[in-house]
């Protein structure tokens, strides 16, 4: 039996039956605990090496380590007590290391080595930090294994993991990125979460059990395919070149980061970081976040679009289909250089009680469908420009809104219809026709001025109204039919 408080100058080893309290000061030396020895830390520092050999036992409550610490196959290491244990160097371990007290507290250059046959069991909801290193690490080719504790236990090193990670209670969280190889057991009722940093793999880790597993926030690489079993609730992905055949075919994702081509499913809430094409049988189901480069729709293509906004360029090529029911074109505020274009044979629905905040470019070569009860909110620079050949259709009673500057405005050369819609619809922005406007139900009022030429329509029943703005034009408008002008 050894008490030990003021520490040593030279090497000390726990022999077999032997027996060292160690409660304060510094070992300049080695430490050894031999095979059947026991030592107790709780407090003071290592600054040589720390080895704890098969058959023996540690029990560390407090201190920190500035030398290595080596754990060999059968021996035992026992983390204990309400203190914080500060990691100083590598803690290597082939026996068995059970966590059961105390956050751990990284100071460069901390790190794990689980080796293969090692057990790290985590039997509380404490924290391992990262407090100075980025290169700290937790390398698991053994078990890394939460046993206790109902909450979160998390880990803010780097996994490297090609072993086994097994969660039976409660809650497991890596927030600093790593490589996810190896396999993962969660119990039922248990959660792995991915929460941040950068993961990323070569070899696609197995996710068993009928536990929860999800990546919430950082960045996820995938290569080939999705991970079977992840949730991909946050954060933001990038595929590999040959993801899917080299086309997304089958991803609900939170946001993307690179250029990819759709060929059949994406449902992507967090926008895209870079560009994206929809090809011929593509389907993108966008509900939120940004999309910052060219967002091209081929034919055969269809958006759902429900929240998020355009940075860039979004064209609706001939056959493919946009379905706008809610986002933005543009930023308010930010730079006027987002556009939305429909092309000939293209097809944009206006749909849903969402209002469409325009603040770019809006040109249609195509059809424009407007239905539903959301109307347009316009903010310089907003404007629509409807093409020769092009129509758009107002199926409703609502409003275009011009929020901001009188550079926005409606230019139509093509036809400009309102088919639906009993009530009144308003224009709110200044028309310049030089097409054919047509009122087949209800009222159509233009509230900003303008110019009026072209042909105007109005069936039995039905009012065109000029009731705001100014008025001009330089050859006379043509009004037909037996409605009110």
């Amino acid at each position: 039996f050894s008490e030990v408080s003021g520490g040593g100058a030279g090497n000390l080893a726990g022999g077999k039956g032997g027996l060292v309290n160690w409660t304060g000061g510094n070992n300049a030396g080695n430490l050894g605990v031999q095979t059947g020895g026991r030592m107790n830390w709780g407090g003071g520092s290592v600054l040589g090496s720390l080895s704890v050999l098969g058959g023996a036992a540690m029990n560390w409550s407090g201190g920190n380590n500035l030398g290595p610490i080596t754990v060999a196959s059968n021996g035992v290491l026992n983390i204990t007590g309400g203190g914080v244990k500060f990691l100083r160097n590598v803690l290597t371990n082939a026996g068995t290391v059970t966590w059961s007290g105390g956050d751990i507290s990284e100071y460069g250059p901390g790190r794990v080595e689980n080796l293969a046959g090692g057990l790290w069991d985590i039997q509380n909801d404490l924290h391992i930090y990262n407090n100075s290193d980025d290169a700290a690490y937790f390398r698991n080719a053994g078990t890394l294994r939460k046993s206790g504790g109902s909450g979160t236990a998390t880990i803010t090193f780097q996994l490297f993991n090609s072993g086994t990670v097994a969660v039976q209670q409660g809650l497991l969280n890596f927030d600093f990125g790593g490589t996810i190889e190896g396999t993962f057991n969660a119990a039922a009722g248990t959660t792995v979460r991915f929460f941040g940093g950068s993961f990323d793999y070569a070899i696609p880790p197995v996710l068993n059990g009928p536990g929860t597993y999800q990546f919430t926030s950082g960045n996820l690489a995938l290569i080939n395919n999705v991970i079977p079993n992840l949730q991909m609730i946050g954060g933001t992905v990038s595929l590999g070149v040959n993801f899917q055949g080299g086309t997304i075919t089958n991803l609900a994702a939170p946001a993307l980061s690179g250029n990819y081509t759709v060929s059949g499913t994406l449902n992507c809430s967090g926008g895209v970081a870079g560009s994206l094409t929809v090809a011929n049988g593509g389907l993108v189901n966008w509900t939120g976040g940004n999309v910052s480069s060219n967002f091209l729709v081929l034919g055969g293509g269809t958006v759902n679009w429900s929240g998020g906004t355009v940075l860039s360029n979004l064209s609706v090529l001939g056959g493919a289909t946009l379905n706008w029911s809610g986002g933005s074109l543009g930023v308010y505020g930010g730079p006027a250089n987002s556009s939305l274009f429909v092309a000939s044979n293209g097809v944009m629905n206006l749909s849903g009680s969402d209002l469409k905040w325009l603040i770019g470019g809006l040109t249609n070569a195509g059809t424009v469908t407007w239905s539903g009860s959301g109307y347009i909110n316009v903010y310089n620079p907003g404007r629509v420009e409807n093409l020769p050949g092009a129509v758009w259709e107002i199926q409703n009673d609502q409003r275009i809104v011009n929020n901001s500057a009188s550079a926005s405005y409606f230019h139509n050369s093509g036809t400009l219809l309102k088919s639906g819609g009993t009530g009144t619809t308003s224009v709110e922005i200044p028309l310049t026709n030089s097409g054919l406007v047509s009122v087949q139900l209800g009222l159509l009022n233009f509230f900003s001025g303008g110019t009026i030429e072209g042909t105007f329509n109005a069936a039995g029943g039905t009012i065109v109204r000029f009731s705001g703005g100014s008025f001009d034009y330089a050859i006379p408008p043509v009004l037909n039919g037996p409605g009110t002008y």
